[in-house]
């Protein structure tokens, strides 16, 4: 259910990204987006151990809002690189590889909540925590800046 509201954030804002990208540049459509992403996801690091339930929602909410304005425009911008013959094969690998990524996300998440999940569960928690959302920021920086040095191109 907590997740609910941001996949439907995220749903409505692809359609609407997709008139950004008509009407802005590519590059700083896209920045726009993966800083709406890394922005709620730093406030996360800096304060997990202290966020409501409900401050954790909006924040969530905003990150799927970057998400939504980054994402869909990737993907078209993506797919408009190839010819038309190929649009399905470069779809399917896409949606491919992004089910990878999730798994390896997951998988790498979990180990690490794993490593600190020695002695106080709490600390171990919100530590393993932090130190996942570090990574996932540290993935979107360089998302930033390749994403914007590539479309520049």
């Amino acid at each position: 259910m907590f997740m609910i509201p941001g996949a439907f954030v995220g749903a409505i804002l692809a359609p609407i990204s997709g008139n950004l990208l008509n009407k802005f540049e590519e590059q700083y459509v896209i920045c726009l987006g993966t800083a709406l992403t890394i922005i709620p996801l730093t406030i996360m690091i800096c304060y997990l151990d202290i966020l409501s339930y409900n401050i954790f929602l909006l924040l969530h909410i905003w990150m799927m809002a970057g998400v939504g304005v980054t994402y869909t425009n990737l993907m078209t911008l993506s797919l408009s690189k190839l010819h038309v013959n190929n649009l399905s094969d470069g779809s399917a690998i896409n949606n491919t590889l992004q089910q990878i990524a999730g798994a390896f996300g997951t998988v790498i998440s979990a180990q690490i909540l794993t490593l600190f999940l020695s002695g106080n569960e709490q600390i171990g928690i919100v530590t393993g925590s932090q130190v996942s959302l570090v990574l996932i920021c540290v993935l979107l920086f360089i998302s930033l800046f390749s994403s914007f040095s590539a479309l520049k191109k």
